[in-house]
């Protein structure tokens, strides 16, 4: 819960994990990373805050190779990222069913660490067959599911 004047501790486990999947995409690691505040107030996130990165992400500049399906073209593709960062992430809102005007926040998810990356535009609907998946899961590191204590 945020406490007004309570500093965020960063988890070294977390860093670590996202240095590694960074690897993985063949990114660059910075130096210097920042986090920062995103400041909303929304039912799922009480603490009207979440920490994020956007200008200085952790890794950036990568990319992935993949052996295409014969349906797009067939041979081998690379694919650049942009960038991966982490991000705490938000609880969730459960919507009641059509028609329904009921909702209820759930903090589940609240405090996980969220990995997120960004292809290049070059990324094609085409290329998002169950193969061109597989290929990309099999090229990143197992990841733990960092949980908030």
């Amino acid at each position: 819960m945020g406490q007004p004047g309570a500093l965020p501790v960063l988890n070294g486990a977390v860093v670590a994990a996202a240095v590694r999947l960074g690897l993985a995409l063949q990114c660059r690691v910075a130096e210097r990373s920042k986090f920062d505040r995103k400041q909303y107030f929304y039912p799922d996130l009480p603490k009207g805050y979440q920490i994020s990165q956007f200008d200085k992400p952790l890794v950036s500049g990568g990319h992935v190779v993949v052996d295409m399906p014969l349906e797009a073209g067939g041979g081998r593709r690379r694919f650049g990222v942009t960038r991966a960062h982490l991000e705490e992430d938000a609880g969730k809102s459960l919507h009641g069913g059509y028609g329904s005007q009921q909702t209820a926040p759930t903090q589940s998810k609240e405090g996980l660490a969220d990995y997120s990356y960004f292809p290049e535009p070059d990324l094609s609907a085409l290329a998002l067959s169950q193969q061109f998946l597989e290929q990309l899961r099999a090229a990143l590191p197992e990841l733990p599911e960092q949980r908030w204590r």
